[in-house]
């Protein structure tokens, strides 16, 4: 039997299905705190409760699975936003300057919303206020589109969208490179759902949303006129 990783819940999955955490690494602090007894290595084919993971199940059913090219495809994207999110860094970045990173993400962030393209911020650490996604601890990503809408992806028929009239976002940061949204209703204040970002600068995201006109003072001063 071979051992793979098991995150705890609100943690985002690991860079890929044989990851193990190496020699002297910690986990980020601002990721939910492991539960008493709880096992970051177990073996690969069962979870924490002794159950089978959802992809071993599928695939002793006989699921449907992407062809071999998409799914590398999909691999591909999955594994490059995870590499940020557990810290593996390309290591040009690390000669570069962190305000100048910023900048520079700030800089595409801008430039995008200019050209009516859509923006995707990795997710982790949802908490499930949805009514359409009310599972809590999943990771994904959230789409900005130049339609006055954003999309929650969260797996596999696991999505939402909304517009920024309706639900907009309320950006705390979190650190240096990450931050939280908090979606609010417009017509219940006491409505909240959130998520972190967690390579995403507060600044890029406050960035990408002032451009576009769908930052929550803005709507409200174009409804006024």
């Amino acid at each position: 039997m071979s051992a793979r990783f098991n995150p705890p819940p609100g943690w985002p999955p690991p860079p890929s299905a044989d990851w193990i955490p190496p020699p002297g690494w910690l986990p980020d602090p601002a990721w939910p705190a492991i539960p008493d007894g709880w096992k970051l290595v177990v073996d690969s084919e069962v979870d924490q409760a002794g159950v089978e993971p959802v992809a071993v199940q599928q695939q002793k059913r006989g699921h449907l699975r992407p062809s071999p090219e998409r799914q590398a495809r999909i691999d591909a994207k999955k594994e490059e936003r995870m590499a940020r999110i557990w810290g593996k860094t390309d290591s040009t970045a690390l000669d570069e300057d962190p305000s100048e990173v910023l900048a520079k993400k700030v800089d595409q962030a801008r430039e995008a919303a200019a050209k009516g393209k859509a923006t995707e911020y990795a997710v982790a650490n949802y908490d499930g206020s949805l009514k359409r996604l009310p599972e809590a601890g999943l990771s994904g990503a959230v789409e900005v589109k130049s339609d006055g809408t954003w999309k929650l992806n969260l797996g596999f028929r696991k999505h939402t969208f909304a517009s920024f009239a309706k639900l907009p976002f309320e950006i705390t940061p979190l650190s240096a490179q990450a931050c939280r949204i908090t979606i609010r209703s417009v017509d219940n204040p006491n409505f909240a759902a959130r998520f972190d970002l967690p390579e995403t600068a507060a600044a890029v995201i406050e960035a990408d949303l002032t451009a576009r006109g769908f930052r929550l003072d803005q709507m409200m001063a174009a409804a006024a006129d």
